[in-house]
């Protein structure tokens, strides 16, 4: 099977799960699909050791055939881990399939695949920007069950950052930014887990931008509580931290760019906002190559 069938043969495995328990709710069978694809998530923040090469994955947004570009590229090679960002669905046309193919990979190589959450996992983000309205057409009725009993609980447990060190060298990944209070990366295991973001370091971590021309912080365009940080916040964050390296997403850039002396890049993976996606790999020595999808 390809990656796409894949995708709907897990859809139908969830689907069936997810009306077994609706009609017993001490379906055993139920249980266990739906408890091992959950229990894969158990962190806020995912921590790895020793790596040897990341490959960090941007926005998709129902990108599916970057998605399989990128399992092609890299499913079959050894010592790699393949990060993604986050924002798997709404806007693009195959977006259920696109977070199903992320979580099918997910499950077959645990270990291999890291999947953050991102700003658009959320339920007033699905609702204005398309996923609810794509879960509807190719669901049916069925659509809002399947999204109160499987997508909400998949964001729940969805991680929200990634600390990678090697040889002393470490990596920060998020989907969006730094908080501009000053905060250890530690703390994000203390951030309590909301289906509608509230919580003021979670918040900014989905949804801040860097900006070098704002020298420690601004408010942003994209809403109240929402900022740009600049320089300083970042300089302070690295030092206090023991951070070499950090990666995100969340921007439509040209496929990579990089910002604070090539110390923070930003990766988009997503076709569909007139740009070459692109992925970045990172190197133990910290070495960095834009790898792009075209």
């Amino acid at each position: 099977m390809n990656l796409l069938e894949n995708a709907e043969k897990l859809l139908s495995i969830i689907l069936k799960a997810i009306e077994e328990s609706r009609v017993d709710h001490l379906n055993e069978d139920s249980l266990i699909v739906l408890g091992s694809i959950f229990n894969l998530f158990n962190r806020r923040l995912v921590k790895i050791r020793n790596f040897k090469k990341l490959v960090f994955v941007g926005d998709l947004h129902g990108d599916f055939e970057s998605l399989e570009r990128v399992y092609r590229r890299y499913s079959s090679v050894e010592q790699v881990n393949v990060v993604f960002l986050g924002d798997y669905v709404d806007r693009g046309p195959r977006q259920l399939e696109t977070l199903l193919g992320v979580l099918y990979w997910k499950m077959q190589q645990p270990e291999k695949v890291v999947m953050l959450r991102g700003n658009h996992e959320s339920p007033s983000m699905n609702l204005s920007y398309g996923f609810l309205s794509a879960l509807k057409k190719r669901l049916g009725r069925i659509y809002s069950v399947f999204y109160r009993d499987f997508i909400e609980k998949l964001y729940l447990r969805l991680p929200v950052a990634m600390l990678a060190e090697s040889n002393e060298k470490r990596i920060f990944a998020v989907h969006g930014g730094l908080p501009i209070k000053p905060f250890k990366i530690e703390e994000i295991e203390e951030i309590d887990s909301e289906v509608e973001p509230r919580n003021e370091i979670l918040m900014q971590l989905l949804w801040n931008d860097p900006n070098d021309k704002v020298k420690t912080y601004a408010n942003s365009y994209r809403g109240y509580g929402i900022y740009f940080f600049g320089n300083e916040i970042f300089e302070k964050f690295i030092e206090e931290n023991k951070i070499d390296l950090m990666v995100r997403a969340h921007e439509p850039v040209e496929g990579v760019a990089s910002m604070f002396g090539n110390r923070l890049y930003t990766v988009f993976t997503c076709r569909y906002y007139g740009i070459k996606p692109a992925v970045l790999e990172v190197k133990q020595s910290l070495e960095v190559n834009p790898v792009f999808l075209e």
